[in-house]
């Protein structure tokens, strides 16, 4: 009897430790996304920005829902990347050492984000130069520079142009129709896009109230989906979905 029961908790502790083992391999899960509307993003599993790791393994999912982007993670050690026209769920595990990330758009630089690991330090500054030399015992002294003139007063920053509505009023394999509202006068640009490829493209100054933006291809569209890329002004690129049926 002592014999089993000796052999029995032996079984136990080896069971405990096997799945305290278990628990210690398991990776942190990360949580990447990517979509029509130009978003993208890598968040912990709580759902908070990722800003700052600890040098580990990490399991990272992305979730890929447009064929109009791709979500590309570069950084010490890592290189993986979605494809732009296809949609799916992919999982990396990584080993993430000390040092800067980046997660990007291949077509689109605008949408990226970046984070760190480890306690990564900027470089340090350049050297300053040395001191001039004196001059010579018995030279005059060299007289001082000219005093640079005043810097000319900066010029006043461009007023941000205000979009209150855009949308589709006409969708159709040889023609598109966008209707934009802005508040002030603009100037603005729309194209049409497929796989990477720009399709057609038009351009307008826009007057404060509603305006509409056509687009006419050279060549009469396929059904499927597409991406309209609008910008208004200085402000950053908009893009919406667009299905042909």
């Amino acid at each position: 009897m002592r014999v089993l029961a000796a052999v029995a908790i032996s079984a136990a502790v080896m069971g405990i430790v096997g799945a305290r083992a278990d628990a210690d391999a398991q990776a942190t899960k990360l949580v990447g996304s990517v979509d029509d509307l130009a978003r993208i993003s890598l968040n912990n599993q709580d759902g908070t920005p990722v800003t700052t790791l600890a040098p580990a393994t990490y399991d990272v999912e992305v979730a890929d829902s447009t064929t109009f982007h791709n979500f590309h993670l570069t950084g010490p050690g890592a290189d993986r990347a979605t494809g732009v026209g296809a949609t799916g769920t992919e999982t990396w595990t990584l080993a993430l050492a000390e040092g800067t990330y980046d997660y990007v758009c291949d077509l689109h630089a605008y949408m990226h984000g970046t984070f760190t690991v480890g306690a990564a330090q900027p470089p340090p500054p350049p050297p300053q130069p040395p001191p001039p030399l004196p001059p010579p015992p018995g030279l005059p002294q060299a007289p001082p520079p000219p005093s640079a003139p005043p810097a000319a007063p900066s010029p006043p920053a461009a007023s941000t142009v205000t979009v209150s509505a855009v949308r589709v009023s006409r969708a159709t394999r040889s023609l598109v129709v966008v209707r934009v509202t802005v508040d002030r006068t603009a100037g603005a640009s729309l194209e049409l896009r497929r796989a990477g490829r720009t399709l057609a493209r038009t351009t307008a100054t826009l007057e404060p109230g509603p305006n509409a933006l056509r687009l006419r291809p050279r060549r009469r569209l396929a059904t499927g989906r597409y991406q309209l890329v609008l910008r208004v002004g200085q402000a950053r690129p908009r893009s919406y979905g667009l299905r042909l049926r």
